[in-house]
C-alpha cells in the first residue's frame, strides 16, 4: 500500500522510498536547502528592482515634511501678527515696534522672506 503525507507546501511525497521509482526524488525532502548563491542573486535582484521605488518614497517623504514645516512656520507667522493687531493693551507690551515684525517673529530661518500684507476693516487704534 502506497502511503502520502502531505507536506508543509501542499503537496504530497511517497513515504516509503521503495514506492518510487529509481532516481525520482520527493517533491519535498526534510532539511533540503536552497543553494546559497541563489538566494544572494535574488536577494539582489528584488533589491535592484525596489529600490528606485523606496528611494522615490524617501524624496517625497521628505518633500512633503518641508511642505508641512513651511506651511506650519507660515500659519504661526500669520496668527502672530492677528494678536498683535487685535489688542490694542497686548501692543503695548510687545516687544515688537510694528505687526509686520510681529508676524515675521517665527520666519526667522525662512528665505526668502515671505511678505506681509495687512488689511483690516476696523478703525485704526487711538
Amino acid at each position: 500500500m502506497i502511503m502520502r503525507r502531505p507536506n508543509p507546501f501542499g503537496t504530497a511525497y511517497l513515504s516509503n522510498p521503495a514506492d518510487r521509482a529509481e532516481g525520482e526524488l520527493p517533491s519535498w525532502t526534510p532539511g533540503r536547502r536552497m543553494n546559497q548563491g541563489s538566494r544572494r542573486a535574488a536577494a539582489t535582484v528584488e533589491l535592484a528592482v525596489l529600490l528606485p521605488f523606496l528611494m522615490f518614497l524617501f524624496v517625497v517623504t521628505v518633500d512633503w515634511a518641508r511642505v508641512f514645516y513651511f506651511s506650519v512656520v507660515i500659519e504661526n507667522c500669520a496668527r502672530q501678527g492677528a494678536l498683535y493687531e487685535s489688542d490694542p493693551v497686548a501692543r503695548g507690551y510687545s516687544p515688537y515696534p510694528d505687526v509686520t515684525t510681529a508676524a515675521l517673529a517665527d520666519a526667522q530661518d525662512l528665505q526668502p522672506q515671505p511678505t506681509v500684507t495687512i488689511t483690516s476693516t476696523a478703525p485704526p487704534p487711538p
